[in-house]
């Protein structure tokens, strides 16, 4: 079974490839007698260095993205926690407090999704933050505003991380696509100057291996 080559070794075989067919005077002068001149060679080595941009590209949106995730889920981590243990103590404060347990969404389980979550996080501190008697009952366990503040704050900017990595995964999956797009064009290419490559050079086997085409017996 035939072994699909991966984007590397694409990069380096059609390298080999295209460089050698116009760095070679005697191949150069072969392939020119079946149209492929100096200007459509350079074509293909066009096609081949915009590859190597776009692949190092995607590689690079890619680790922006792993990047972004990463800080996400560590602002999670430390929002949570702040929230989990105020909304412990604010469970308590306004156990008898009817406008506050629904004011605050102080009933049932935390969301498990980070959109869910944010919501019912951003909702409480909202709440507490446009609400003087919230706080000045929760004041009584140390609770001063500057530390609800603080509190709050970690979550908006957990909110506009989580924007900004999903900025990074449409940058990383368009850079994906442009890839893809490219490397279509340039198999395309390579399948094409292979057949006339063969045709060209089939009485110098040993031009064909300089090529890296290795015609089977």
């Amino acid at each position: 079974m035939k072994t699909k080559m991966s984007i590397a070794d694409k990069l380096l075989n059609y390298g080999i490839l295209i460089n050698n067919a116009i760095t070679d005077v005697e191949i150069a002068n072969a392939l020119t007698t079946y149209g492929y001149n100096s200007e459509k060679l350079n074509r293909g080595k066009s096609l081949l260095e915009e590859l190597d941009v776009l692949v190092k590209k995607q590689i690079r949106e890619y680790g922006e993205q792993f990047e972004a995730t990463d800080n996400v889920n560590n602002l999670w981590k430390t929002a949570n926690h702040n929230y989990m243990k105020t909304l412990k103590i604010a469970r308590i404060v306004f156990k008898q407090n009817q406008v506050a347990h629904t004011a605050l969404l102080l009933g049932g389980l935390r969301k498990i999704s980070l959109s869910g979550w944010l919501h019912q996080a951003q909702t409480f501190y909202r709440n507490l933050e446009e609400n003087a008697d919230f706080q000045a009952s929760l004041a009584q366990y140390s609770y001063t505003s500057e530390k609800l503040a603080s509190e709050k704050a970690l979550i908006d900017d957990l909110e506009n991380a989580k924007n900004a990595q999903a900025k990074e995964k449409g940058e990383a999956q368009q850079a994906t696509l442009d890839r893809d797009k490219k490397l279509d064009e340039l198999d395309e290419w390579i399948s094409e100057f292979t057949v006339i490559a063969k045709i060209a050079l089939e009485d110098n086997p040993q031009w064909l291996e300089k090529l890296g085409i290795v015609e089977k017996s």
